[in-house]
């Protein structure tokens, strides 16, 4: 099937002289009404309500409980699961750290499948396999149990971000595109207040059926998303050539939308090799990339020992787990937040700044202040830093991916690419803090804070390469030209 014909709008002297350094029409993103083509106006705002009522609740749902079981591992240890299988600090880590493994090796090959897959086949594919996996966790007995499941946790759960983030770019306008990614990933992040309140109430089904109540969260979590999965295989649109609740000029305006100031052919879904070659070679996948490897160093080592530091700090078991939950409120509000208003600047850089500002901050509160009584607000205050601006800090960075790569294909493998190594990555962040170290973790608090510095530097980096490739473009053409691609900030 070919694309519709795009029909673009001439914009006015005004909206011209409100354009960001982006050189994208922001103006444009936000207007109520579209011309799609020279006789028809949509309403644009209820056309993008409706996309997003029919996309992002199920898609934040599945991630809601995508980190509902990942992380459940952390809630299991203040709940008995090292106890009952006979392991320590030691052993834990490596369960800890076996699902990224998977995780991150399997995303590109995911993401490559849901080029030639319908969305919500393959979206609804991963999410009963991870639910099965989840649930067949609460039956494990033993160490060698307990890193098979966390293993095959991994593999099944590894296209699911990936493959949601380039839904998403599939669908929307570049700079509609952060504040759609931010909300559902907030609402996989407010899986860490959930979690912590479904942990403690589940806590009271200890000894239910003879099972610990570390298997009954295992299992409980594991049956809802194996529920959500099937249902999501009836509800999830999939691309939106083929979508049957769009008419033809609803279609076109979503395409004229979204090729508006992007170089990437919306319809070009083959894999091609060059694709990852040339994604190897570029510095807005390869700092990018790097961003997310110091995000989820620093977050997920943090996030995974977090209620242990509550309970370091004197809190009861139960009460550490209420006290996470404020922590992740904030910090879906500020992700939420900064979304939106990344978008409507029309640039990432200066959200990645504010929530790296306030990981280093809070890193240096939680490092210094020493762990006494009279401590505990500041360094309570410093673990909502470190959760809140870790937590903003990811979807603008793949967002800052997405909205780059000059083709499509390009931009599906840049996003995979990106998710990769992050994930991997976070074998390092699980593994920093240690338990000889406990409760003061110098070597998990000081590298965090080293490796948040170099990604202040990197982001400005990546700013100044970019307004410098956007001026090449400029001599290139002749000036700026209305409709034509530049880098997004």
């Amino acid at each position: 099937m070919s694309a519709p014909a795009y029909q673009h709008r001439e914009p006015s002297p005004t909206e011209d002289e409100k354009r960001p350094e982006t050189d994208v029409a922001v103006n444009d993103v936000y207007d109520d009404q579209l011309h799609s083509d020279a006789e028809s106006r949509i309403n644009i705002k209820k056309l993008i309500r409706k996309v997003d009522y029919r996309l992002l609740p199920g898609l934040g749902l599945l991630y809601l409980f995508s980190y509902l079981d990942r992380t459940a591992l952390a809630n299991a240890s203040i709940f008995g699961f090292q106890r009952d299988l006979g392991i320590g600090q030691t052993e834990y880590n490596l369960i800890s750290t076996i699902f990224f493994v998977p995780y991150g090796l399997f995303e590109v090959p995911s993401q490559i499948c849901l080029m030639y897959i319908a969305p919500h086949t393959w979206i609804s594919v991963m999410g009963f396999a991870w639910g099965v996996t989840m649930t067949l966790s609460g039956l494990v007995q033993n160490f060698g149990g307990a890193m098979a499941a966390r293993f095959f946790l991994g593999v099944t759960e590894a296209g699911f971000f990936p493959a949601a983030l380039a839904i998403c770019g599939d669908w929307y306008h570049p700079l509609n595109l952060q504040v759609r990614i931010a909300f559902f990933y907030t609402m996989g992040q407010f899986s860490g207040a959930f979690g912590g309140l479904l942990a403690y109430a589940i806590n009271y089904m200890n000894g239910a059926g003879g099972l610990s109540s570390w298997r009954w969260l295992f299992i409980i979590e594991g049956m809802c998303t194996v529920v959500l999965a099937v249902g999501l295989y009836f509800v999830l649109p999939n691309r939106v050539d083929d979508c049957k609740w769009l008419n033809a000029e609803e279609k076109t305006a979503i395409w004229d939308r979204k090729s508006a100031g992007t170089a990437a052919d919306p319809l070009a879904r083959k894999f091609e090799w060059h694709y990852i070659s040339e994604c190897l070679k570029d510095y807005k996948v390869l700092i990018p990339t790097w961003l997310a490897m110091v995000s989820n160093i620093v977050g997920f080592g943090f996030a995974f020992q977090f209620p242990q530091i509550l309970t370091q700090m004197g809190f009861a078991a139960e009460r550490a787990q209420l006290l996470t939950v404020p922590v992740h409120v904030i910090g879906c509000i500020l992700t939420f937040a900064t979304g939106w208003f990344s978008d409507r600047i029309g640039k990432r850089y200066p959200g990645l700044l504010f929530g790296q500002g306030m990981v280093l901050i809070g890193l240096i509160l939680v490092f210094a202040f020493p762990i006494e009584p009279r401590f505990i607000g500041p360094r309570y205050l410093g673990c909502i830093f470190i959760s809140a601006g870790g937590k903003l800090c990811y979807p603008g960075n793949l967002t800052w991916v997405s909205n780059n790569a000059e083709s499509n294909g390009k931009r599906h493998i840049a996003i995979a690419i990106t998710c990769t190594m992050g994930s991997i990555s976070t074998i390092v962040g699980t593994n920093v803090y240690l338990g000889a170290e406990a409760p003061k973790y110098t070597t998990g608090l000081s590298l965090s804070i080293a490796l948040i510095s170099s990604a202040i530097i990197a982001t400005l980096v990546l700013r100044s390469l970019l307004i410098r490739a956007n001026r090449k473009l400029d001599e290139v053409q002749g000036g700026r030209i209305e409709g034509a691609f530049r880098y997004i900030l």
